[in-house]
Order: structure tokens, then C-alpha cells, then sequence
């Protein structure tokens, strides 16, 4: 059965500010006024409320994406008073990378050899990226320190999502895949009983030689055989022996 998806993370909104001094908040956030008398912050400040409720404060929200100017009462027209905050509406980019093992496509699966390491990268082209998250199978999310290998041989679901420096997660992202580490099985059968060791059987002339593979994941790709020195060639029908 398919893993259920488990909820991400939690993100709580916040306000970020950059290398340049550019404010940023999430588009989705509640924006509150407080007005205050001082500059220093452990002075207090006095939070805008509804005229009919002083409990109950008035928040507002911004009308899209983008740069939002705000003038103070009495700023308009004044050098350097007018002031602009940015609404980031959307997280990260998030993509996984599967490198490492060779891959194999079937109808309605993935299939990848051995020393599969997946890598996962977020990109955001507004606030930056805050943190990555990323779950294996059925797990919790957890953050994404670096990339790792998958040498159990077995179905994976991977799970991963961005978020942004102001709180906004971007939807999760899933690939599903198996990890084949197992080659084919071959089996081969001589028409004639042979003599002589075990290590070192000889067999009449005329004895034909059938051989078959079986993969029990990726299927068989292809059974190659050669004689002696001969050119490897791909098995299609039985090899008979006819000089010594």
C-alpha cells in the first residue's frame, strides 16, 4: 500500500530582514501597527486596536506579492520617510537529485543499482531559503543536513519541502523508487552428464549448453556469454560443442 503523506512541519511566520536592510514578511501574514514613542524597543509600544474593543487588535494583510510602500501621516513628499516592506507569497524550489547508481525505467516503476546517494536542494529567488525538510517513507519530517546513501535493497518513498526565511513552506514533493543491489541469478545446463572433477568437468561432443537469468526487481537486461576468446555475445540459443 502507498505511505499515507504525513503533514509538514509547522512553520510559524516571521519578519526577515536582508544584507541590504529590506524588510520581507509572508504574503498570507496578519500585519499589526504599534505606535511608540521611542526607538529603543524595551520602551513599549502601544498596539492599534478596534475602537469598539480594546482587546481585540486590528490586524491588515497585503494585496499581493511583491514591493508595498508605506508612508507615514505627514511623510508625504519628505526625503527619505517613505518606507517599503516585501511580501514573499510563495516558498522555496525544492528538487532531489538521484546520482551515483545506474537507473532503470520500467512501465510502472523506478529501479536504481548500487551507491544510489540522493541530494536535495532548495532555491528562493526572494527572502532565501530558511531550511529543507525531508522524510523517508513513512517517518516524521526532519531537516535535511546533507546527502545521503541508500545501499538497503528495497521500495523508497522520499518526501521533501523548502521553506523560506519568512515561513512560507512550499507544497511536499514526492519520489517513489527501488534499490535493486542484487545481480541476476544465471542457470546453466549442460545436455549431456559430464566427467571428471567438479572444477573441471569434460563433457562429450555434441553437448549443447542452454542458460537462463532471473531478476526478481529490475528483470534481466541482458545474458551475455563468450568462448574462450571469442567476442562476448548476447545468449539467445543454445551453444553446442562439436570439436574438441
Amino acid at each position: 500500500p502507498t505511505p499515507r503523506i504525513l503533514n509538514a512541519v509547522e512553520h510559524k511566520k516571521r519578519v526577515y530582514v536582508d544584507e541590504q536592510k529590506r524588510l520581507y514578511v509572508a504574503l498570507s501574514a496578519p500585519l499589526y501597527i504599534r505606535l511608540s514613542l521611542s526607538p529603543v524597543d524595551s520602551d513599549g509600544s502601544y498596539l492599534l486596536h478596534d475602537p469598539k474593543d480594546t482587546e481585540a487588535a486590528v490586524p491588515f494583510y497585503l494585496d499581493g506579492p511583491g514591493r508595498h510602500t508605506i508612508n507615514p501621516p505627514g511623510a508625504m513628499g519628505k526625503t527619505g520617510t517613505t518606507m517599503h516592506v516585501y511580501a514573499a507569497g510563495k516558498g522555496p524550489t525544492t528538487t532531489a537529485s538521484l546520482n551515483g547508481a545506474q537507473i532503470y525505467k520500467s512501465e510502472d516503476a523506478i529501479f536504481y543499482g548500487k551507491g544510489l546517494k540522493v541530494s536535495i536542494e532548495s532555491t528562493d529567488d526572494m527572502t532565501g531559503v530558511q531550511q529543507t525538510y525531508v522524510a523517508r517513507d513513512d517517518t516524521v519530517f526532519t531537516l535535511y543536513q546533507s546527502p545521503f546513501t541508500l545501499s538497503f535493497e528495497r521500495q523508497y518513498q522520499i518526501r521533501y519541502y523548502g521553506v523560506d526565511n519568512v515561513g512560507n513552506a512550499e507544497p511536499v514533493s514526492e519520489i517513489t523508487f527501488t534499490v535493486d543491489a542484487t545481480p541476476p541469478i544465471i542457470n546453466v545446463r549442460f545436455s549431456n552428464a559430464g566427467s571428471g572433477s567438479e572444477d573441471r568437468p569434460i563433457y562429450p561432443l555434441g553437448t549443447s549448453v542452454e542458460m537462463e537469468a532471473v531478476d526478481t526487481l529490475s528483470g534481466l537486461g541482458r545474458l551475455a556469454y563468450a568462448v574462450n576468446s571469442d567476442p562476448e555475445q548476447g545468449f539467445t540459443q543454445s551453444v553446442s560443442f562439436d570439436t574438441a
